[in-house]
Order: structure tokens, then sequence, then C-alpha cells
């Protein structure tokens, strides 16, 4: 997306000494990088260039009902600092705004649990996928307003600017409530 004019892309900020410390540690550095992440992404969407679209790689709201639920589910967080983190979460969503449309890469469990071993991830991590597959598609089952899911189980990367493209010609008529669809890309808003 970043290379399609009018597109700024918002990647997440992730501290990386202090991402090495939680995954080492996750009890004890839990907190600090995900207050981190919440804040370096209002940062980064600050200091970014204006553009007609601005595409996120998370949200704040799948950053607080996902990963921080996910580590309070672990013991990673307490009751005191998950409601720290949903004030700064909320916090954030006023600076960069509510989504008007998600795009969700999916694939099913298997693949996405041998791509993250793949990357390897620590064995917590691992053990801790399906309560992670769970809450992500509860919460996608919640989104409000256009989504476009694509299943990348199957799907070769060399159509990746063909759907960039795709989605950045129909974003407009998906947040005017129609539902395109392209069959030959496998494609359809909901």
């Amino acid at each position: 997306m970043a290379t399609l004019p009018g597109v700024a892309t918002i990647e997440e900020p992730l501290p990386l000494q202090l991402f090495a410390d939680f995954l080492e540690n996750p009890e004890g550095h839990c907190f600090r990088l995900q207050a981190a992440i919440l804040l370096g992404r209002a940062a980064r969407f600050l200091q970014a260039r204006r553009e007609h679209l601005t595409v996120f790689d998370r949200s704040p709201s799948e950053d607080l009902e996902i990963f921080i639920a996910l580590h309070r589910r672990n013991g990673y967080l307490n009751d005191e600092q998950v409601a720290i983190l949903s004030c700064i979460a909320n916090g954030v969503n006023v600076v960069v705004g509510s989504p008007h449309a998600h795009v969700v890469l999916d694939a099913d469990n298997e693949m996405l649990r041998a791509r993250v071993a793949q990357r390897g991830a620590p064995q917590w991590i691992l053990d801790g996928l399906d309560t992670q597959f769970d809450l992500y598609r509860s919460w996608i089952g919640r989104i409000e307003g256009p989504i476009l899911r694509i299943d990348t189980t199957q799907r070769d990367v060399s159509d990746i600017d063909s759907l960039a493209t795709w989605i950045l010609k129909t974003l407009p008529e998906a947040i005017n409530g129609a539902f395109p669809e392209d069959s030959t890309l496998g494609l359809r808003w909901q």
C-alpha cells in the first residue's frame, strides 16, 4: 500500500530492546511494551505525511481487544494496568480516529501457527496462539463498517500489487455501503 499514490502507511512502532526484554520476561515488561506501542502509534501518525488515505497495520481497538486481553489472560498484566492501557488506547483512538474500513489478512490456524513458529517465537507465544486466534475471530465479528477478509493460506504473494490497487480503488465504494467484489482476485468487501 505504501507504494501507491496518496497513501501513507503507519507501521507498528516496536521498540526492539523493550520487545526483546518482554520476550525474556513478559511479566516484567508487558505493560511498558504495550504502552510504548500504543503511544508510538499516535506519535507516528502525528509525524506522518498527510495523504488521502492512511493505513495502519493495527488499530488501538485491536491492541486492546486482542493483545492486551491476551496478556491479561496470561497474567502478564493486572487489572490496574489494563485500565491504564485502556485509557491510553482510547486517547490514541481520539488522535488517529476510528478506521473507516478494515482489511484482515487471515489463514487457517495451522498455517498461522507454522508462520509464527518459523519466526522463532518463544514457546509461551506458541502455547497461547489458540487463545489469540479466538480473540481475533471474536474481534473481527464485532468490527463495524466495511471489512475485506483475505485468506492468505494458499494465496501467492505475486498478486500483492493487484490486491493493493484493487483495495484502494474500491475502498470509497465500500465506505459508502457498496460491496465491490472481484472474482478473479477472490475478493469481496462485506
